[in-house]
């Protein structure tokens, strides 16, 4: 078969949505001419379809000196960069596509891809401005691409500004209803807004379209454990119970000594956290990945992680004085996650 015949073959197979069978045709096309940038650009695709970036790097760098439209080699390039974590040299390549081809959704796209990449790791505000510009300039230059929308709408969310990036996510799910990738991305946004149930029902709906995605599966099981009525409840009682045996002790003796305080709070501590943290940690095997997960957790976690630690505190230290100050704090913390709790489910 010749280099161009097979070069067509492999196009026609992206286009199919068979990339593995694409680079089998591409790997012969290089193979019988090695200055065809077309079939390099060609494996390039197929071969960052298939996740292995490394090989799609270079076979983008041989596209773009090889193929007559170096624009398209690039964003290839991108593509692979920040796969690979070269986000500074993929955001270089996405500046040279728009460069070549200002007129074209795609590499606006790209530089507002590699932005959100590079702000989330480094915090530049000023880029991902740039970022918003360049998404808004996809969706103008084409307002019926789905994948634009959806940037342009993670950018939004960046700046917290969620009006708009619903607004948004709702314009890119109503083109392509069955998107994974923008309903994953949708969900996100609604879980850091503090909307678990929603963004549980957005993670559940990209994972029917796409079974295979272990991010939104780990997701999915990260928020089922908070989005049950079990740990709150079971804080919010223990809460209340020892709030008021701190109260009965401001008008008498204590009605229950240190030792069964240290057990009751314990117990109510380990019905809260117990099975959360078994769930996570059987996602994410890792301690400080458990802990950050608190930390960034919506407004029901870090309500629950404030009275815990108000419980053991109070608990723990004999006296009036760290009573009075846990079990209202802890009550208030079970009442803060109950409260979110409720909101969530509106």
């Amino acid at each position: 078969m010749s280099d161009d015949l097979a070069e067509r073959r492999a196009d026609a197979l992206l286009d199919a949505g068979r990339p593995a069978e694409a680079r089998e045709y591409a790997v012969q096309a290089v193979t019988t001419d090695p200055d065809n940038g077309g079939a390099w650009l060609s494996l390039a695709f197929a071969l960052n379809k298939l996740g292995e970036h490394t090989e799609a790097l270079a076979a983008a760098e041989r596209a773009v000196v090889l193929w007559h439209d170096p624009a398209a080699a690039h964003l290839q390039r991108c593509d692979a960069l920040l796969q690979l974590g070269r986000l500074e040299e993929a955001l270089a390549a996405a500046r040279e596509g728009v460069a070549l081809r200002p007129g074209t959704w795609r590499t606006h796209f790209e530089f507002a891809r590699s932005t959100l990449a590079l702000h989330r790791r480094a915090d530049s505000w000023h880029l991902l401005g740039e970022g918003r510009a360049a998404a808004a300039e996809a969706v103008r230059l084409d307002p019926g691409e789905p994948d634009a929308h959806r940037i342009l709408a993670m950018i939004h969310g960046e700046f917290k500004d969620r009006a708009a990036a619903r607004a948004v996510f709702e314009e890119a799910v109503r083109l392509d209803p069955n998107d994974a990738n923008t309903w994953h991305a949708y969900g996100e946004f609604e879980y850091h807004a503090d909307r678990d149930r929603i963004g549980a029902a957005h993670f559940a709906r990209a994972l029917r379209l796409d079974p295979h995605r272990r991010n939104t599966a780990g997701r999915l099981r990260e928020l089922a454990v908070f989005t049950s009525w079990g740990p709150v409840r079971n804080l919010g009682i223990a809460g209340l119970v020892l709030t008021l045996f701190w109260l009965a002790s401001l008008f008498g003796d204590d009605p229950i000594d240190h030792t069964s305080r240290v057990v009751f709070s314990a117990v109510a501590v380990l019905a809260c956290w117990l099975q959360p943290a078994v769930r996570l940690l059987r996602t994410s095997p890792d301690v400080r990945r458990f802990g950050w997960n608190v930390l960034r957790g919506t407004w029901v976690v870090k309500g629950l992680a404030v009275a815990t630690l108000a419980l053991a505190v109070a608990a723990a230290v004999p006296g009036d004085v760290p009573g009075s100050f846990g079990y209202p704090v802890a009550l208030i913390g079970a009442v803060t996650a109950l409260v979110t709790r409720r909101r969530a489910l509106l």
